[in-house]
C-alpha cells in the first residue's frame, strides 16, 4: 500500500512540476521482463496465501533477498536513464 501512496505522490509532484505521463513511453529500459518479475515475486511473497501457507512462511526471507538481487542487478542495467542510480539506493538488503 505504501508503494502505491508513492506512486500516486510522484506522478501528481511530476505533473505539477510540468512533467508529461506519456514520456514514459519514450524510456528504454532494459531487462525490463526482469524488472517485472522481481515485482511480482514480492508481490507473491507478500500476499495472504504466501504468508498463510505453513510450507512457504519459512522461505520468505530467502524469496525477498531473492528479489532484492534481481531488481538490484536489473535496476544498474538502466544507469543510462537520468533517476536510476538514485532509484538504486532504494534497493537495499
Amino acid at each position: 500500500m505504501f508503494i502505491l501512496f508513492i506512486l500516486i505522490v510522484s506522478i501528481v509532484v511530476g505533473l505539477l512540476r510540468r512533467g508529461k505521463l506519456a514520456r514514459f513511453i519514450d524510456i528504454n529500459l532494459r531487462w525490463r521482463g526482469v524488472l517485472i518479475f522481481g515485482f511480482l515475486l514480492q508481490v507473491l511473497i507478500f500476499s495472504e496465501w504466501w504468508q498463510t501457507n505453513p510450507a512457504t512462511k519459512p522461505i520468505t526471507p530467502y524469496g525477498y533477498i531473492a528479489s532484492m538481487i534481481v531488481l538490484f542487478v536489473a535496476v544498474t542495467k538502466n544507469f543510462h536513464i537520468p533517476g536510476i542510480r538514485l532509484i538504486t539506493l532504494g534497493c537495499r538488503l
